[in-house]
């Protein structure tokens, strides 16, 4: 069973969504749909939604979970360790990925296509993740909410 919740961020609505233990997606939405529940995992979520967005994130201390392979993973761990107010491109994540997996090359697009299934935006911070000439590159949430998220890190694009 899937449980619902909502937050109201200053750059719109969001939707979380639990197995009633971990988190399984947190994603940008245009209207609240579901019947929302009150759970234990929502109420943390929340307060680091609150700290996300007053600039002072922390290491959430609730426990989030969605289906990966092994390459997803690998882009997720990479993706999971660029500091707020900071960005890294599709390449370097491919390049540091090769290096770690003792082969040539890695795809930039493949990395941009795991990060596509992302559903725990901020969480997994993929809005970080730009074109090697700096360009934006997708977001599930569109290219404006992708800008709009960096600028409220202090990234100027």
């Amino acid at each position: 069973m899937t449980f619902f919740h909502y937050y109201q961020s200053p750059l719109g609505l969001i939707r979380l969504e639990s197995d009633d233990h971990a988190l399984t997606a947190l994603i940008f939405c245009d209207k609240a749909d579901e019947e929302q529940s009150e759970l234990p995992v929502f109420e943390k979520a929340d307060k680091w939604l609150e700290s996300y967005f007053r600039g002072t994130p922390y290491q959430p201390d609730f426990e989030t979970r969605q289906p990966l392979t092994e390459f997803q993973r690998s882009v997720y761990q990479e993706t999971v360790n660029i500091p707020y107010g900071s960005t890294v491109s599709y390449a370097e994540i491919a390049r540091r990925i090769a290096v770690k997996r003792n082969i040539r090359r890695m795809s930039a697009q493949a990395v941009g296509q795991a990060l596509g299934k992302n559903r725990l935006l901020l969480l997994m911070p993929c809005h970080r993740v730009i074109g090697a000439d700096g360009s934006l590159g997708g977001f599930a949430g569109g290219s404006k909410l992708k800008e709009n998220l960096l600028r409220h890190e202090g990234i100027i694009i």
